[in-house]
């Protein structure tokens, strides 16, 4: 339970800690191996706080000791380390080895200073002591230094314990508390938060989305590597979808303490999202209520990459309400997954959207996934059933669709339209003009005609008005359109907020932003500037983003600005036009200036200029001699002052009031006499023609009012609209240099703008067409070409790939980019690959890569993506669709867990721990490793051996490197062909005794020859001996070896064995030196003597004598003593054959 409390004390605020605990059974003297293990993983991460409690001394620490400081390898990661136990922090012993100086004293390792009483510890006492602290480190001395924070903790307990009879165990227990270390240090304390998104912290449930779920939850981790908080943290998920469209989630969230993980369900929309999805998250952006240690935004925003995968294919030629100008070609879709099984699919083509006309034709094809193609040879009529090819009339529309077989996938339809020789977007049939936006326009479908339909929507505010310091009318005080929060909060001061609704349109006023996400920047609502307080600085002078980098959606003045109230009145006397609504609202933060009065000065310094305009648009309260009271929200439609509304704060006597929310909801309508047509997006393309359209009126004589408006886009993903074209809207025309356009525009929008006060109908478009050369399109084709040799690859094999990427559109395209990358649980791994030849019309490239496996372990998704997109956002090359530029396939790669084999041999022979060896010896260590892939053949394969030795007398190790400066030191040899890596190693062992060797190696891989290294003692005598030679078994019946010790560097040149009968008759003479590898060290002869004599015929049983001449350079080698020597008399020895 104490352990608890420091716990949650330190994972709070200020600190906001991350805490571990580990124990032990009280039965046993060390922790957990497993565990053990762990806090040594902690400690080279590097900790702030380490406590031990329970049983200690000053001696030994404590009864759950871990590794030694020396071993913690936490260079410049230094603990303040915490002992609760009896006598660990007495340091003023005559012993100068105490736990705690052992701990703090290590070079490059340990703690970085060492609490604890230097008396017996009582656990309430010390308990006490060390809550204190833990509130002082964590937040009541936060980034004061340890001693200060000591000194706090004891001035606390004094108070606490002021009226407690003293005694010594409180002397012990809290002032006997003791610091080894520098009092100035500071734990791990900082100025400010500091938020941190990680790429790697980014998952989805489940893990693998396609079309079956609708929804999903995209997770992600939030770091707080700064000072904890727990005010609330705005958070945002952008999801732009395949089809360049984008989806906004956001919310807030309660303070980052240390780490925390956040949620989004996420809609999965079955035509747009399959594919690739990028999801953008941003913490604390664009609306930043916390300031921050670091205050970029670099690590505040990251971005994922996910694929939702479905059965389903996407129409990709002809492209969607396109014009083509062939008079007949195949028609093609794409699977969302590339390597989709096989399967039937269906295509139908019409004149009519009910593909209910005797032109229907219809084709079916059994196919694996890729691109999917209907030739124009194949196709059947309908009624028939016999063969129909497919021909274009000139100027026809044409309604087509596709599906794969399958229960939940329906129809895809897209349409285009056929004239001879031109390329371009077209709409020119009632029913491809459904897919655009309307505004105060529907269609009649029964008569095919256009009408005025007005547009409802809500506009709401809630206007928290606040008594208490506590801050909630930061999110609890907003307006908003329809559900759409318009913008929330405030500033630092009271201030009157602005909220404008076009009433043609819906939509709010919004402050000047200049967005830097577009090429070039894009300067927003430039014409908002109103000598408000809020707004981009770099557009409106004297204006403040106010910690949000974005548009705002209302407008801020100063209740303590006369210049901005002045410009306030400005803006609803003459800025606003008549018909707009308008909404007004007080903003007064954190109980500003203390106790709230009716009749405050909050409203004093508003000029009478000001007062008029709000009665001039209806306001009966707001009069100098009845200024507001606290809070009010007001709002009318301007010109209208029959519609204006007034809520005010209670009226009650003046002091402290009640908390109160203030709320006010209405509903509005936009014009009856007025709308908007808008298209769709027009492109992409880089060289823009013409545009041709032809419209009519409902009445003769007409009195409507029609206009084009032609947008240019720089992309899908922007929201920045130009307005390149505004032009009359007559019966039938066309406009001829759309060359003129900016090449930087790669889509155009068309708007329609109708107007008719008179009879109240708009005017009835019959087509709108915009020629272009439009841009091509690829796509990866497995059915072209696919070739993965093995979902399964052994650690170090390459994995060989190939895959057919074709260019299924009309129109070429430049030098092709691929991009190969893996994907795993570690992060993005990305393959170098060069760009690839020219992409030319209706051609394919089959693009084949080689991926060495050399250092990828466990499972994989390999991505292959053309034409990819620069930094995630614009493609290399455009192109009309990205969707099929993707392909992806899991592969495991089986990591090399078998250890090598090593090998080590003195003057080749493997020889047994404290064995006798040369003082020159020829050591040759060998390493083998099974990996056929993974060969030991490169120079740097040396850094893979560890090879030391220790020296007589002697307890350190002396590391024996491959290279002496420019000199080697040790050779090696490599054998590809049996993956075998040798190494020479000659060294001259100068001085008498016991050495030891000691060898690691590792493979390619890093596995070891062994979980410890291989290490053998060995004796070395300089001087040239050699014992008694005995011979074994002995007796013997049918063969007898002879064993012996030589010693010294040198072998002998004679080395003889003479067998003499009982009868002093030679019978048998051995050559040991001539027919055996005779070494340094312990010797048995691989030859033996089989009982016969010199002319190979059976000796008798008995007993034989034998004699040993040996000799080096004629001198006779000196005779080593041994065990054995007993049995000889001397120098003979006798052997005994018994048959």
């Amino acid at each position: 339970n104490y352990l608890e409390q420091f716990q949650n004390i330190i994972e709070d605020t200020l600190f906001g800690g991350k805490v571990k605990k580990f124990g032990k059974n009280p039965f046993t003297s060390i922790i957990d191996p497993l565990e053990f293990q762990i806090v040594q993983n902690y400690l080279e991460e590097g900790i702030s706080l380490m406590t031990f409690f329970g049983h200690a001394s000053s001696g030994y620490g404590f009864s759950q000791n871990i590794d030694q400081p020396e071993n913690w390898n936490n260079q410049s990661k230094y603990p303040m380390v915490i002992g609760l136990g009896c006598y660990s922090g007495d340091v003023h012993n005559p012993d100068t080895n105490s736990f705690s100086e052992q701990i703090i004293r290590p070079i490059n390792s340990g703690a970085i200073g060492f609490i604890s009483t230097v008396k017996q510890g009582f656990t309430p006492f010390i308990n006490f002591y060390t809550r204190k602290l833990y509130k002082m480190i964590g937040e009541y001395g936060y980034n004061k230094s340890i001693g200060q924070q000591m000194v706090m903790t004891v001035d606390s307990l004094d108070q606490s314990t002021s009226l407690i009879t003293w005694e010594p165990k409180f002397e012990s227990n809290y002032n006997g508390m003791s610091l080894q270390g520098d009092p100035a240090v500071k734990i791990n304390s900082h100025i400010l938060p500091e938020l941190v998104l990680s790429e790697q912290d980014v998952w989805t449930e489940p893990s693998v989305v396609d079309l079956s779920k609708s929804s999903f939850d995209l997770k992600f981790k939030v770091y707080n590597l700064g000072r904890a908080f727990r005010d609330s943290v705005f958070v945002e998920l952008k999801q732009e979808l395949p089809d360049g469209s984008d989806t906004i989630y956001s919310k807030f969230v309660p303070g980052i303490l240390n780490e925390d993980t956040i949620t989004f369900s996420v809609i999965n929309q079955p035509e747009s999202s399959i594919g690739q999805n990028i999801f953008t998250i941003s913490i604390d952006l664009p609306i930043s209520t916390i300031q921050e240690a670091f205050d970029e935004s670099g690590n505040n925003r990251i971005q994922y990459l996910m694929n939702v995968s479905s059965n389903s294919i996407v129409p990709v030629w002809p492209y969607d309400l396109s014009i083509v100008g062939n008079p007949t070609d195949t028609l093609r879709v794409s699977t969302i997954n590339p390597l989709e099984s096989s399967n039937t699919y269906y295509f139908e083509i019409d004149t009519n959207i009910q593909f209910s006309s005797p032109f229907l034709k219809t084709q079916s094809i059994v196919s694996g996934g890729g691109v999917i193609e209907a030739i124009p040879e194949n196709w059947s009529n309908s009624i028939s059933n016999l063969n129909d090819s497919l021909f274009f009339e000139d100027s026809v529309v044409y309604y087509w669709r596709s599906r794969p077989d399958s229960s939940v996938v329906d129809w895809k339809i897209r349409s285009f339209q056929y004239i001879s020789n031109k390329w371009g977007w077209s709409q020119s049939h009632i029913d491809q003009f459904k897919k655009n936006e309307f505004l105060n326009i529907e269609i009649d479908t029964l008569n095919n005609i256009y009408n005025f339909s007005p547009t409802l929507k809500s506009i709401t505010c809630k206007n928290y008005i606040q008594h208490v310091a506590l801050g909630s009318e930061w999110s609890g005080t907003y307006w908003e359109v329809s559900g759409e929060i318009a913008d929330y909060g405030g500033h630092i001061n009271p201030a009157i907020m602005v909220g404008v609704v076009d009433p043609n349109t819906l939509n709010y006023w919004k402050t000047p932003f200049i967005d830097n996400s577009t090429t070039p920047p894009s300067i927003l609502n430039p014409n908002n500037c109103f000598g408000q307080y809020n707004g981009d600085p770099a557009v409106c002078g004297n204006t403040s983003l106010i910690g949000r980098a974005r548009e705002h959606g209302y407008f801020i003045f100063k209740n303590n600005s006369p210049s901005q109230l002045d410009s306030l009145a400005s803006m609803l006397s003459t800025k606003i036009p008549d018909g707009y609504y308008i909404i007004i609202y007080s903003y007064i933060p954190n109980n500003f200036g203390g106790t709230l009065l009716y009749n405050s000065p909050l409203y004093a310094n508003w000029p009478t200029n000001l007062f008029s305009a709000f009665q001039n648009l209806g306001a009966t309260g707001f009069t100098n001699s009845n200024q507001p009271d606290d809070g009010f929200i007001f709002f009318c439609k301007k010109g209208d002052p029959s519609t204006s509304v007034e809520i005010r704060s209670d009226t009650i006597a003046p002091g402290f009031v009640p908390s109160q929310l203030l709320e006010f909801s209405t509903t509005v309508t936009s014009s009856l006499e007025s709308g908007k047509m808008i298209s769709g997006i027009v492109g992409p393309s880089n060289n823009w023609k013409n545009i041709y359209w032809k419209q009519r009126a409902l009445e003769n004589p007409s009195a409507d009012s029609t206009r084009l408006k032609v947008y240019g886009l720089n992309s899908l993903s922007s929201n920045l609209k130009t307005l390149i074209i505004d032009t009359n809207f007559t019966n039938k025309d066309s406009i001829t240099n759309l060359q003129s356009i900016d090449s930087s525009f790669h889509y155009l929008q068309l708007e329609m703008e109708t107007s008719d006060d008179s009879l109240l109908t708009p005017g009835q478009i019959i087509n709108w067409l915009v020629t272009y050369d439009p841009l091509p399109d690829l796509a990866i084709n497995p059915k072209k070409s696919w070739f993965l040799d093995s979902n399964i690859i052994q650690q170090g094999d390459s994995i060989y790939f190939s895959v057919a990427i074709e260019n299924i559109s009309p129109f070429d395209m430049d030098s092709l980019k691929i991009n190969y990358h893996l994907d795993n649980d570690n992060g993005q791994l990305n393959i170098p690959y060069p760009r690839q030849d020219s992409l030319r019309a209706r051609e394919i490239i089959i693009d084949t890569i080689a991926i060495s496996s050399r250092y990828l372990k466990d499972e994989y998704l390999m991505w292959v993506t053309a034409n990819p997109k620069i930094n995630n956002f614009e493609k290399d090359q455009a192109e009309q669709f990205y969707f099929n530029n993707l392909a992806q396939r899991k592969f495991t790669v089986l990591k090399d867990n078998t250890n090598p084999i090593l090998d080590v041999t003195f003057d080749g022979v493997h020889i047994l721990n404290n064995d006798i060896v040369s003082p020159n010896p020829h050591i040759i260590i060998e390493l083998n490793d099974e990996n056929p892939f993974l060969i030991l053949n490169e120079d740097i394969d040396t850094a893979n051996f560890q090879i030391e030795v220790m020296k007589p007398n002697n307890s350190s190790w002396e590391r024996i490197n491959f290279f002496n400066g420019a000199l080697a030191n040790l050779e090696w040899y490599i054998n590809e062909e049996e993956n075998k890596f040798t190494i020479e190693y000659d060294p001259v062992f100068n001085q008498d005794g016991v050495y030891k060797l000691r060898v690691q190696g590792q493979d390619k891989t890093g596995n070891s020859s062994g979980d410890e290294p291989y290490q053998i003692n060995f004796e070395v005598i300089q001087k040239s001996s050699i014992t008694n030679i005995y011979n074994y078994p002995n007796p013997f019946s049918t063969k007898t070896h002879f064993v012996f010790t030589l010693t010294g560097s040198e072998i002998p040149n004679k080395l003889e064995i003479q067998i003499i009968n009982i009868n002093g008759r030679l019978i048998k003479q051995i050559h040991l030196n001539e027919i055996e590898d005779i070494k340094i060290g312990n010797n048995m002869t691989k030859y033996f003597w089989d009982g016969k004599d010199e002319f190979g015929d059976p000796v008798a049983n008995g007993v034989y004598i034998y004699r040993v001449i040996s000799e080096i350079n004629n001198l006779e080698i000196d005779h080593r003593e041994s065990e054995g020597d007993k049995a000889f008399t001397n120098g003979l020895g006798k052997m005994y054959l018994i048959r």
